[in-house]
């Protein structure tokens, strides 16, 4: 029975989003964001176009499928489309309100947590991979936690008759809840060899 909606669902979503991604840029790019926070790639990767930053975002993302803490992640991302610019008859830019995690917040409490853990003489020693393992679930399903908004301009174009969206790390990091500037802020940290 449980795949049998599933499987209602999808096709569902399949069907939706083949009859907006045509003719209306605005349900495109609503689309494209919704499957992403979905985490249905494939949908999004149809009305998204191709980059290598995009490509590498999904192929990323694809080999991570079903990861709990990916969809909690997405689960509390939220988005709002505030404006709307005609540049041409082929190039729309929309204003997005992306509201996600806190994600440095988060792992600031996970390092915070990691210390005081491996401080106590009387606990036994807790690896980095334990405390995030153990915490991150926790805090994303905490009603206190910290949500953090973007303001994000996406571009959404034609091409080759059908809109597509520009998906660019502007748009992925605020719905990741930062997770890209995260990460590039920790390469930036760590020492060169």
């Amino acid at each position: 029975m449980k795949k049998v909606i599933i499987f209602l669902c999808m096709g569902i979503l399949f069907l939706s989003g083949c009859s907006l991604s045509q003719d209306n840029p605005k349900a495109v790019l609503t689309g494209t964001i919704d499957a992403i926070l979905k985490q249905d790639f494939k949908s999004a990767r149809n009305t998204t176009v191709f980059s290598s930053y995009a490509d590498k975002f999904y192929a990323a993302y694809e080999s991570a499928a079903g990861d709990e803490l990916n969809q909690k992640l997405f689960d509390k991302a939220t988005y709002e489309v505030t404006s709307e610019q005609k540049e041409s008859d082929d190039v729309y830019t929309y204003q997005v309100k992306v509201t996600s995690p806190n994600l440095q917040k988060v792992f600031n409490d996970v390092f915070q947590q990691f210390f005081m853990a491996n401080m106590n003489e009387n606990e036994e020693f807790k690896s980095l991979d334990e405390v995030i393992s153990d915490y991150i679930p926790k805090a994303l399903d905490s009603d206190d936690l910290e949500m953090k908004s973007y303001d994000v301009p996406v571009k959404v174009q034609k091409e080759e008759g059908a809109w597509k969206v520009n998906v660019t790390k502007e748009l992925v990091d605020p719905l990741t809840g930062g997770m890209y500037s995260l990460i590039e802020s920790s390469i930036e940290l760590s020492p060169n060899e």
